[in-house]
C-alpha cells in the first residue's frame, strides 16, 4: 500500500511547507495520494488525502509511505550507526539524478551534513514532517516493510508521481522536490522503526531525504 502527501502554495517566495497527516496503510496496492492535516497520526485507513498547510517560514517537505506483507516481528528499534556506506550514497544519488538528468536537472552532489540531519529525524521513527525545525530544506519522506523494500524503491515512490504533475497547473510533491533544478545537494537517512505500520507488516525502513536550497518554492516551478 501507499500514500504521499503533497505540501501546499504559498503567497511567498520564502520556503513554503506542509504538515501533513501521514497515514500509512498497509492494505494491498492503494495508489499514491497526495495528504495532510494539522496533527500527523500515523492510522490504518487506506488510501488517505489529507489536505497540505503551508507557512512562508518553514521548509516544504512531502512524504510517502509503502507497506508490504511480512511476518517478521521485532518489539525493539534497530539503530543504524555510522555513517553511509558509500554503495548507498551512490544508490540515492543514482536514483535522483537518473529521473534528473529526464528533466534537465543537473546531478545532485551527496551532502555528509544533510545526511547526518535527516538522521536525527529517521531516528526519531516517528513518521510525520520536521517541519522546518531541522532547517531551510527540502525533505522527502519514505517508509515501508519487506526485504525488497529498499532505497531505490523508496525514491521511486516520489519520482513516480510524475504521472500526476501538470505543466499547466504545476502542484509541489514529491516528484518535483527530486527534480527541483535549484536544489544541489541531498543527504538522507535510514532507521529500522516499529509502529509506522500495523504490527502484522513488521519492522518497517523509514527514509530521509534533506534537500539544499529547498525546493517547490511557489511562484518558481518550471
Amino acid at each position: 500500500s501507499s500514500l504521499s502527501a503533497e505540501p501546499t502554495s504559498s503567497s511567498t517566495k520564502p520556503l513554503p511547507s506542509s504538515s501533513p497527516v501521514p497515514a500509512p496503510s498497509p492494505s494491498p496496492s492503494p495508489s499514491p495520494s497526495p495528504s495532510s492535516s494539522s496533527s500527523p497520526s500515523p492510522t490504518p485507513k487506506p488510501s488517505p488525502k489529507p489536505s497540505p498547510v503551508s507557512s512562508s517560514e518553514e521548509a516544504k517537505s512531502t512524504e510517502a509511505a509503502v507497506a508490504t506483507s511480512n511476518n517478521a516481528k521485532n518489539p525493539n528499534v534497530e539503530s543504524n550507526s555510522g555513517a553511509t556506506s558509500s554503495s548507498d550514497i551512490n544508490l540515492y544519488l543514482a536514483a535522483h539524478n537518473s529521473v534528473r538528468a529526464q528533466h534537465g536537472a543537473s546531478d545532485l552532489t551527496w551532502s555528509d551534513s544533510l545526511a547526518a540531519t535527516a538522521q536525527t529525524w529517521a531516528d526519531k521513527c516517528v513518521f510525520k514532517h520536521s517541519g522546518g525545525t531541522l532547517g531551510p530544506f527540502g525533505e522527502n519522506l519514505a517508509a515501508g516493510t519487506g526485504s525488497s523494500y529498499g532505497i531505490t524503491e523508496a525514491v521511486k515512490s516520489w519520482t513516480d508521481e510524475v504521472s500526476e504533475y501538470s505543466p499547466s497547473n504545476p502542484q509541489p510533491s514529491h516528484f518535483t522536490q527530486v527534480v527541483w533544478k535549484s536544489s544541489t545537494q541531498v543527504g538522507c537517512a535510514v532507521q529500522s522503526c516499529n509502529g509506522i505500520f500495523d504490527p502484522s507488516f513488521g519492522e518497517a525502513k523509514f527514509f530521509v531525504c534533506e534537500y539544499s536550497p529547498a525546493g517547490n518554492v511557489i511562484g518558481e516551478f518550471e
